[in-house]
């Protein structure tokens, strides 16, 4: 069941068990007529506020894992590889951007002002 079924299915399962769509929008201060176009697939529930998910839902868990790192030691070690060889390149990339910073401000320093120029250009 995907998540927006999920969200449907628990607004639904609330109404039937006798909590009605005005008596969730006073608890969560969601408005009614939301509710239902949420629960009556009028509405996307998945481009819904995280703000009025967790005041419809107060007891929702949201959880934020990292990428599982496999059992097989082979393909762990795989993974670190393949990690370390990204934050290399990510290190190079930045040493060649303070590299071409440093080298912009120099010449930026360097230059005359740009009064003098059009002084001389006259």
């Amino acid at each position: 069941m995907s998540l927006s079924e999920e969200i449907i299915s628990a607004l639904r399962e609330r109404n039937a068990s006798g909590d009605t769509f005005e008596h969730m929008a006073n608890i969560s201060g969601v408005s009614r007529a939301y509710i239902h176009q949420i629960a009556n697939h009028r509405s996307d529930p998945l481009k819904m506020s995280l703000e009025k998910f967790l005041a419809l839902f107060p007891s929702a868990q949201i959880e934020l894992a990292p990428a599982r790192v496999p059992d097989n030691p082979a393909a762990a070690a795989a993974a670190r590889s393949d990690y370390q060889d990204l934050r290399d390149k990510y290190q190079d990339l930045r040493d060649k951007y303070q590299d071409l910073r440093d080298k912009y401000l120099d010449l930026r320093e360097s230059r005359p002002p740009l009064s003098t120029l059009s002084a001389s250009n006259k």
